[in-house]
């Protein structure tokens, strides 16, 4: 009886091989700010034996650090977060709106697309760098990409109503053009252009978050 409790307590305590949770945890672990012993400790509880705990510490530690350390916000990342957000505003921007000339259907989803390349957009220019400064400057600019995506479509339809009516070919630029547009943005943006628009706003201030692994602990001071 004694030898099967002795041979059952021994099977409890074979150790497991690490795992993505385990990369998950530490990760959660060090946004808190916890010291790598107690880490490790910690993932002894969860199973890895100890020295199994401290190698996995030992890797995945320096690289979550280094992870903090390219996306450490500086003033030198504004500049360059600032036109690959204009960049990827316009890039987006014309795609939605030749999306819906050529359709003659307008994609909600494709303006939530403009969110993803704006905050990868930003983030690439920026050299990798995230902070509340470029979250800002992916916002701005993907409600621009928006903007600038309603007013391709709305200017090219409006262009060829003037044209079967009047037999006249004004400029997207013309000045008619920009007036309507202004005059009848409660039109233009209805309902569910409003949370498209609010999905690509949450998706490129997600992607130009910090990751916070040095926010709280000592990573990043």
């Amino acid at each position: 009886m004694e030898m099967d409790e002795s041979r059952e307590a021994s099977e409890e305590k074979v150790p497991r091989e690490p795992t993505d949770d385990d990369v998950a945890f530490v990760a959660e672990q060090m946004r808190a700010g916890t010291d790598q012993e107690t880490i490790a400790a910690m993932l002894e509880d969860r199973g890895l034996d100890r020295v199994q705990a401290r190698g996995f510490v030992d890797t995945v530690y320096p690289q979550l650090a280094r992870v903090a350390e390219e996306e450490r916000y500086t003033g030198s990342a504004l500049g360059p977060g600032i036109a690959g957000g204009l960049i990827a505003a316009v890039v987006g921007g014309f795609i939605w709106g030749l999306i819906v000339i050529l359709s003659e259907y307008e994609i909600g989803i494709a303006a939530w697309g403009i969110g993803f390349i704006v905050g990868f957009g930003v983030v690439r220019f920026a050299g990798g760098a995230k902070g509340t400064p470029l979250q800002v400057v992916a916002v701005v600019s993907s409600v621009l990409g928006i903007v600038i995506g309603k007013y391709i479509s709305y200017a090219y339809f409006f262009k060829q109503a003037v044209s079967d009516r009047f037999d006249v070919d004004i400029s997207y630029f013309d000045s008619e053009i920009f007036r309507a547009f202004r005059e009848n943005l409660g039109d233009v943006f209805g309902g569910f252009d409003l949370i498209w628009a609010g999905l690509a706003v949450v998706t490129a201030w997600r992607l130009t978050r910090p990751s916070g692994f040095g926010s709280r602990g000592r990573l990043g001071v």
